[in-house]
C-alpha cells in the first residue's frame, strides 16, 4: 500500500476541509470549530493496534469529508466498542459475530448506528488496514439497514419539539421584538433570532455568514431590496462556504442585518491592530474573543489560520437562542407552560407552514435548502388537519394563557398615557373610541385591529371591545364560508385572543369597583 506523507511521518499534519490541522498520533484531533475527537475516550475499549488502524481510516474521512460526518463515524464506533468490550478485555478487531449481536441489542430507532459502522468497514476494507474479522464484509453487504428516523416530532405534532403553532410563533417573536425595543436584547441576538425564525436555516449556516453575503440594491424610487447569500450546509464534498443559496429579506429584516453590520464595524474600530482588516470578510456573527486574538497576531500567524476563524461555533448559536427564549418565558397556548425554543423548531415551523399552504416537496426542499426531497416528505405527509375556526368560547378560554394582550387597561382617557392628546385615540371602523395609543411617534399599523396586540395600547374600561371581537369572529366565519372549510389558525387569531383578554380584564375591573358588566 502507498502511504501518504503524513502516514510515513506521523508527526506531519493533516489538514481538514475546514483548514484545521492535526497529527495522526495526537490525542486530540480538532476537525472544525464545532467538532473534535479525543482518542483518550476510545483507548479503554480498543487495543492500541486497532486504534492505530482506526486512526488511519478516519484520517481519510477527516481530509475528504465534513467534520460532522467524521465525528459521527468516530462516535458510532465508540458506542459499539464500549458495548463489545469488557472491563478487562478491550476489542482487538471488529468481529462479525460481535457486530451482529450489537445490531440485535439496539432499539429499532437506533439500528442506523450499524449503518454508519458498515460504511466505515467498507472504507476500512478498501484501504486494507488490519483490524477486520473474517466474513465481516460479506455479512454487512447482505444486510438491509435503515437510516436514522426523520421527522418524528413533526409526525407527532409534538408541542415541545415539533413545529410552533401560528399563535406560538407570533407570541414568541412579539416578545423578542419588545425586548429588543426595550434595549434588553442586543442587535446581534435580535438579528440571530430573526434569521433563524424567518429563514429556517441551520445554525451552522448562520455561523458561516460574512458581511459580504448581504447584497443591498437601492432603487431610484427609494425602495431598498435585500438578499442574503447563505452558505449551504450538508452538501456532499462541499468545502467551507463552498456553495450558496440566496435568501430574500423583507425591508424590515434587511434593515436589521444592515444595522448589525454597522454595529460590528463600530466595535472593530474600537480595537487596536485591526486597521487592515477587510470588514467585508468579517463574520456576520463574530466570535469576539477570537477577533481580539486576531488583533494581537502577527501577519505570519494570521496567514496560517483556518478559514472559519472568528466565526461563532454553531453550538453557541443554538445555546444563545435557547437562552434568549428562556429569558422571555413565553407561554404556549397548547401546554400552558413556557415554550421550549431551539433552532430546529423554526425549521420545522417553516416546513409545516409551507406544507399547510399547499406547497409540494420540491418547493419545501428549496425553502429549507435541502439538496433533495427525502427529508421533506414528512411535512407533506403530515399536514396538520384543518381546525375549527376559533370561536368566542375558545378565545375566552385561551386568552389568559396566550398572553396576546400586552398593553395596559385604563379606566378612562383621563388616566391614560397621552390621554390629553386627541390624536392618540384609537377608533373602531364605526368611529367609536376603543382606547389610547401611548406611543410617541408615527405608527403605520392598521387600527384598531393591530392595536390590541401592541404593548403601547391602552384600552378603555368602557370601550367597544365586544363589538371588535364580534367583527373579528364574523370575518373568520366569512372566510370559512368562502373557502368551503374551516380555516387553519391565522394571524387574526392572536388578535382575537388579545381582544378576548381585554374583555375579561374589563369584566374583572368592573366587578372590583362594583359596576355591572356589559
Amino acid at each position: 500500500m502507498n502511504l501518504s506523507p503524513s502516514e510515513s511521518h506521523p508527526r506531519l499534519p493533516y489538514t481538514t476541509r475546514n483548514g484545521y490541522k492535526f497529527e495522526l498520533k495526537s490525542n486530540i484531533w480538532i476537525l472544525s470549530r464545532q467538532h473534535s475527537i479525543n482518542w483518550d475516550l476510545m483507548s479503554p475499549y480498543v487495543t492500541t493496534d486497532l486504534i492505530d488502524s482506526l486512526r488511519k481510516v478516519l484520517s481519510k474521512y477527516a481530509i475528504t469529508k465534513s467534520a460532522s460526518h467524521t465525528y459521527a463515524i468516530w462516535a458510532r464506533f465508540k458506542h459499539y466498542a464500549i458495548w463489545a468490550s469488557s472491563e478487562s478485555q478491550p476489542i482487538s478487531a471488529i468481529d462479525a459475530q460481535s457486530l451482529a449481536n450489537y445490531r440485535a441489542s439496539l432499539e429499532k430507532r437506533d439500528i442506523w448506528y450499524v449503518g454508519v459502522i458498515a460504511g466505515l468497514i467498507r472504507t476500512w476494507s478498501k484501504l486494507r488496514y488490519a483490524g477486520l474479522g473474517g466474513g465481516l464484509l460479506q455479512m454487512i453487504n447482505g444486510w438491509t439497514l435503515p437510516g436514522n428516523i426523520k421527522g418524528e416530532a413533526v409526525q407527532l405534532q409534538d408541542p415541545h419539539d415539533g413545529a410552533l403553532t401560528d399563535l406560538e410563533f407570533e407570541a414568541f417573536y412579539s416578545a423578542v421584538t419588545d425586548k429588543f425595543q426595550d434595549k434588553k436584547l442586543s442587535i446581534g441576538d435580535f438579528a440571530l433570532v430573526m434569521l433563524l425564525a424567518f429563514s429556517g436555516r441551520r445554525p451552522v449556516q448562520l455561523s458561516d455568514l460574512k458581511v459580504k453575503d448581504l447584497i443591498i440594491a437601492r432603487a431610484q424610487d427609494g425602495l431598498t431590496e435585500y438578499v442574503l447569500n447563505v452558505p449551504r450546509a450538508k452538501v456532499r464534498n462541499s468545502s467551507f462556504r463552498g456553495e450558496f443559496k440566496p435568501f430574500a429579506l423583507n425591508s424590515d429584516n434587511g434593515a436589521v442585518i444592515e444595522a448589525l453590520i454597522e454595529a460590528n464595524a463600530e466595535r472593530v474600530a474600537r480595537l487596536d491592530g485591526l486597521d487592515d482588516l477587510d470588514l467585508r470578510e468579517l463574520p456576520l456573527f463574530p466570535n469576539w474573543r477570537e477577533v481580539k486574538k486576531y488583533a494581537r497576531m502577527t501577519a505570519m500567524r494570521r496567514s496560517s489560520l483556518p478559514a472559519d476563524f472568528m466565526h461563532l461555533n454553531p453550538t453557541t448559536i443554538s445555546t444563545r437562542t435557547m437562552k434568549i427564549a428562556t429569558s422571555l418565558s413565553v407561554i404556549s397556548e397548547r401546554t400552558g407552560a413556557p415554550m421550549h425554543i431551539y433552532p430546529t423548531r423554526f425549521r420545522r415551523t417553516n416546513g409545516t407552514r409551507a406544507a399547510r399552504a399547499g406547497h409540494g416537496e420540491l418547493i419545501i426542499a428549496e425553502l429549507l435548502d435541502h439538496t433533495d426531497t427525502q427529508n421533506v416528505k414528512i411535512y407533506v405527509e403530515n399536514v396538520p388537519e384543518y381546525v375549527d375556526a376559533i370561536n368566542e368560547a375558545v378565545a375566552l378560554q385561551l386568552a389568559p394563557i396566550a398572553q396576546a394582550f400586552s398593553g395596559k387597561l385604563v379606566d378612562s382617557e383621563a388616566t391614560a398615557l397621552r390621554g390629553d392628546d386627541p390624536s392618540s385615540r384609537v377608533r373602531t371602523n364605526g368611529g367609536k373610541t376603543a382606547g389610547t395609543c401611548g406611543h410617541y411617534g408615527f405608527c403605520g399599523a392598521l387600527a384598531p385591529i393591530a392595536c390590541y396586540t401592541c404593548r403601547n395600547f391602552q384600552p378603555w374600561l368602557h370601550g367597544p371591545h365586544r363589538e371588535v371581537l364580534d367583527r373579528l369572529l364574523s370575518e373568520n366565519e366569512r372566510v370559512a364560508r368562502i373557502a368551503g372549510q374551516s380555516p387553519v389558525s391565522t394571524i387574526t387569531d392572536r388578535t382575537i385572543l388579545a381582544v378576548s383578554r381585554v374583555i375579561q380584564l374589563c369584566d374583572e375591573r368592573k366587578a372590583s369597583i362594583g359596576q355591572p358588566n356589559g
